[in-house]
């Protein structure tokens, strides 16, 4: 069968996170990568923003996401909350994001 996927490359937000980009960042996980034209992209996820929540579930790391999505099939649409940094401060934003497969 097909996988679903949203396209999206990150890691839980961490010390380590918060020492290369060298603030204290909201929990959730951090977005490294987006796969060009995949679902996140389109959706308008960008590097830099922390998803803490698909849906109603919290996510907290790359396998949350998995396993959320996993009982989803393509053209199922999911709410992403993320986190994104404007001008030093984070503000909270929910993205429509309408799952793909690779």
């Amino acid at each position: 069968g097909e996988i679903v996927q949203m396209g999206i490359v990150g890691q839980k937000v961490n010390a380590e996170i918060e020492d290369i980009i060298g603030n204290d960042l909201p929990d959730g996980i951090y977005v490294t990568d987006i796969k060009s034209g995949s679902a996140a992209y389109r959706a308008g996820i960008m590097v830099g923003d922390i998803i803490y929540k698909v849906d109603t579930t919290t996510v907290e790391s790359l396998k949350d996401i998995r396993k959320k999505i996993d009982t989803k099939k393509k053209g199922d649409v999911v709410n992403v909350h993320i986190y994104r940094n404007m001008a030093g401060v984070y503000n909270t934003y929910t993205l429509e994001l309408e799952l793909g497969v690779r």
